[in-house]
């Protein structure tokens, strides 16, 4: 059973307010309490720089960062960076 947003406390762990989550090319806005994020989901969200790497791990991701240009990626967890 995937977690609701109030028991996944993305707030209080990641300092990330959830603004939406657009879904299927529709938008929940202010989602709260018991809705539960689905495969495929976007997050829109603001938060503190110091909060991205946790709130991408949260969702499968990691954040890389390109030395070059400073530009930070999301990349599925377990797959290589380029």
């Amino acid at each position: 059973m995937k977690p609701d947003l109030l028991s996944a406390q993305l707030e209080v762990e990641t300092g990330f307010y959830l603004l939406a989550i657009r879904r299927a090319g529709r938008y929940l806005y202010r989602p709260r309490g018991m809705v539960r994020l689905q495969a495929g989901d976007e997050l829109i969200a603001s938060g503190p720089d110091e909060g991205q790497a946790v709130l991408a791990e949260r969702c499968g991701y990691r954040l890389v960062e390109d030395d070059d240009t400073g530009e930070i990626e999301l990349v599925p967890a377990g797959t290589a960076a380029d």
